[in-house]
């Protein structure tokens, strides 16, 4: 019998040493796609499409750490992500791209950064999305 319930401890131990495990390594993945994002809406000059991973939907899903409010703003920047990528596609084929004509650029610039009186600090994070770098960069870190 007591070889029984150290067997189950010890299953439960690895259990939960493999799931903070995970969550580590999705808060730092998340964390370092999200800062490849700021940098190519900080200094892309080139015409160069965003890079961002296609795992994010997993990436977030393995973050117990984020609230409800957090995943309702990732998602929505990860959709504009999706949305920018793709009008950047469409008109790449047309041979005419410019990135500040896409609505999502700029929309992306607004939910990402400080913005206000129509003007965007690329240098300050906005309030909750500094808190979602904050909450990730924290559980990477541990």
């Amino acid at each position: 019998a007591i070889g029984g319930i150290c067997t189950l401890i010890g299953a439960f131990w690895v259990f939960k040493k493999e799931q903070i495990n995970q969550e580590k390594h999705a808060a730092s993945m998340l964390y370092f796609d999200l800062m490849s994002i700021e940098d190519y809406l900080k200094n892309e000059r080139g015409s160069v499409n965003i890079r961002y991973s296609s795992d994010w939907q997993n990436m977030i899903s393995n973050c117990a750490i984020l609230s409800p409010d957090n995943i309702k703003k990732l998602y929505k920047i990860y959709d504009l992500i999706y949305n920018y990528n793709y009008h950047y596609r469409l008109r790449e084929e047309k041979g005419n791209v410019r990135k500040e004509s896409i609505l999502e650029y700029q929309l992306l610039k607004e939910n990402m950064f400080w913005y206000e009186n129509n003007s965007i600090d690329m240098e300050r994070r906005n309030n909750d999305y500094q808190e979602i770098m904050d909450l990730l960069q924290k559980k990477y870190g541990e």
